[in-house]
């Protein structure tokens, strides 16, 4: 004849608040909330510690339960499959992080990686409706620092076509100086500067006209004829071509004058000039 055996149980709150001493070798069965329902814990008193002293012995709950030792897998990168048991269940796991770190480390320190067999991730192409396609401009500030990878190709993609197919690269790109087709690129500003800045160099290098009256404060160099320049000896007209060399500094403007005329064999004049443009010396100083 079978001999049943009862052994006390209740719910937490019920042990917790009776908190009684269990004898030698008495088994407590705790539920959390309902008798019989859930998970199952067991206490084995001692005759001596109170209940809320006691350890647990027992505690039939999977989540909690530890594994010793893993199984062994072989597999560089496994899969995980549904029914293994929990020690293989860990196992896998753990190789898995052990892959996917090295995967890592390798691109970390020396991008040793073979990126052959990666795929990307499926995005839309506009392979098939290029009316939803943005355009170039509008793609590019798309691309931003939070943005997903699917959309990040999507746009990149919008933006290379828009420069290439759409003919929106003349409206991004610039003319640096690299290219002699005229008219297909805009010219890029600071270049333009640089340009600029060459002619007015090449300019200043050049002889300006001569014409008019030689005025206080100027500066150049001038071939030409002015009226108040040197006078023709004999003749009550001034040299008709002459190079001049113009300076103004410290209150007054010198002037040198090297006819290049049919009435010269090649004279040098000097003479200099006060704010109230008038001549200090009268004639011209024949210094050739």
């Amino acid at each position: 004849m079978l001999t049943i055996i009862k052994p006390r149980g209740d719910i937490k709150s019920n042990w917790e608040s009776a908190n009684p001493t269990l004898r030698m070798r008495e088994w407590g069965i705790e539920w959390e909330t309902t008798v019989g329902v859930g998970e199952v814990k067991i206490k084995i008193g001692d005759g001596t510690t109170p209940w809320l002293n006691l350890d647990y012995v027992i505690v039939n709950d999977i989540t909690k339960k530890i594994v010793r030792t893993f199984a062994e897998v072989t597999a560089e990168n496994p899969e995980l499959t549904e029914g293994s048991a929990i020690d293989v269940l860990w196992a896998v796991t753990k190789k898995k992080f052990e892959f996917l770190n090295q995967k890592v480390t390798d691109i970390s320190e020396n991008g040793d990686i073979d990126l052959t067999e990666v795929a990307l991730p499926t995005f839309t192409d506009y392979a098939t409706d290029d009316s939803a396609m943005p355009d170039a401009r509008t793609a590019i500030s798309n691309i931003t620092s939070s943005i997903k990878v699917p959309a990040f190709i999507s746009n990149a993609k919008a933006a290379l076509r828009g420069l290439v197919t759409l003919g929106e690269m003349r409206s991004l790109l610039v003319n640096s100086g690299m290219t002699t087709e005229a008219g297909k690129y805009f010219l890029d500003a600071a270049y333009g500067k640089t340009l600029a800045d060459q002619i007015s160099q090449l300019n200043s290098q050049h002889f300006a006209r001569a014409n008019g009256n030689i005025k206080y404060g100027m500066n150049g160099i001038y071939a030409g004829k002015f009226a108040n320049g040197p006078v023709i000896q004999g003749i009550s007209d001034v040299y008709g071509a002459c190079i001049y060399i113009i300076s103004s500094n410290s209150g007054e403007t010198a002037a040198y004058a090297f006819t290049i005329s049919n009435y010269s064999t090649g004279h040098l004049f000097f003479n200099r000039m006060n704010s109230s443009n008038s001549w200090q010396l009268t004639p011209w100083k024949q210094l050739l």
